[in-house]
């Protein structure tokens, strides 16, 4: 019997996902960014919904340009911090993810 037939893929996916929260709560670094990364998504719903009522679906157009543009530009500048945060976690990951966390003194 081979370890997919034993182990379907959700419960694969769930034991990964408790190991990289037991990594992520032993490393500070690492959980400030998914902490800033999460609260990035958090802001980006809220400005996509904004965003959504600035826009007529119908005629396809924005109904008010200059709120638009300065939403859209807030939206962009959250999502380039969300994704160096990313780059920051997965930097983490790929360094610290073998080291053994270190006892205090």
């Amino acid at each position: 019997m081979t370890t997919e037939k034993r182990n379907p893929t959700w419960f694969r996916l769930v034991v990964d996902y408790l190991a990289i929260c037991a990594w992520i709560a032993r490393n500070r670094l690492a959980l400030l960014a998914w902490i800033v990364m999460a609260v990035c998504q958090a802001i980006l719903f809220a400005i996509h919904a904004h965003l959504d009522a600035l826009l007529d679906s119908s005629s396809q157009t924005i109904l008010q340009r200059q709120p638009f543009a300065i939403s859209h530009e807030w939206y962009e500048f959250t999502s380039a911090i969300q994704w160096l945060f990313a780059m920051l976690f997965i930097g983490f990951w790929l360094f610290y993810r073998d080291q053994p966390k270190s006892e205090p003194v």
